[in-house]
C-alpha cells in the first residue's frame, strides 16, 4: 500500500523511521474508520433498523468504537 511503500522510503533515505510508520499508522487508522462510516453490506436487519432506525450506518451505532480505534508504533 502507498502509506507502507513511503515509511519505506522515507526509512531508507535516512528520513526518521519511527514518524514514517506513525504516518503508516494514521493512514491505516483513517481508512479503518472509514469503513465503518460507510454503509457496507449486510444491510442492518429488520429489529436493528426498529432500534436505530432507517437509513442508520450498518457498523454505526453510539460511535463508541469507532471513536476507541488507535494504533501504536512499538
Amino acid at each position: 500500500n502507498n502509506a507502507a511503500a513511503f515509511a519505506l522510503t522515507e526509512a531508507l533515505k535516512g528520513k526518521n523511521l519511527i514518524k514514517s510508520l506513525y504516518a503508516v499508522g494514521q493512514a491505516g487508522l483513517g481508512k479503518l474508520k472509514a469503513v465503518f462510516a460507510s454503509d457496507i453490506p449486510p444491510e442492518n436487519a429488520p429489529a436493528t433498523i426498529r432500534r436505530k432506525g432507517e437509513g442508520k450506518h450498518t457498523l454505526l451505532d453510539s460511535g463508541k468504537l469507532i471513536q476507541s480505534l488507535d494504533f501504536e508504533v512499538v
